[in-house]
């Protein structure tokens, strides 16, 4: 089970059962989030690549950055949201533990989406999250991310 608030504008996320749904004052509907295939045709985001990565983080999100269709910063909690909604395609944060993703992880994958680390991992307590809405531009950028490191995928 995951919720996630938004006070300010009266909505809830809720990720059950392999479900996700969006409760506001207009109503429930289910979380679907959108399709895309690849990375060019994304939009991404992240909080803030300068206050919240360390310089090779910061590195590896530039990579991604300059191959997705639009970049946005701010978002927080919220994005994941947004992700679920199906008004962005992907959310990449370091830094963060287990008390920031446990509740978004239920959301975004009830909505059809993927939450890994930058490794491709479950997520467990780790630091770097790589969340999408569409497992094939999770795969392009974790090999984008791969590739930077010098790894073979």
């Amino acid at each position: 089970l995951g919720i996630l608030d938004q006070p300010f504008l009266r909505e809830r996320f809720i990720g059950h059962g392999g479900r996700a749904e969006f409760r506001s004052s207009e109503g429930d509907k289910p979380l679907v989030a959108r399709r895309c295939a690849r990375l060019a045709d994304a939009v991404i985001t992240t909080t803030h690549p300068l206050t919240h990565f360390g310089a090779k983080e910061a590195g590896l999100f530039a990579t991604i950055e300059a191959g997705a269709k639009l970049s946005r910063y701010g978002g927080d909690c919220y994005a994941y949201g947004l992700l679920a909604m199906g008004f962005i395609d992907l959310v990449m944060e370091a830094g963060l533990r287990h008390w920031d993703t446990a509740a978004l992880i239920p959301i975004v994958e009830g909505a059809g989406g993927i939450v890994s680390d930058w490794e491709g991992n479950d997520v467990i307590d780790r630091g770097n999250i790589l969340a999408a809405g569409d497992a094939r531009v999770h795969a392009e950028v974790l090999a984008l991310i791969a590739a930077a490191r010098g790894e073979k995928t």
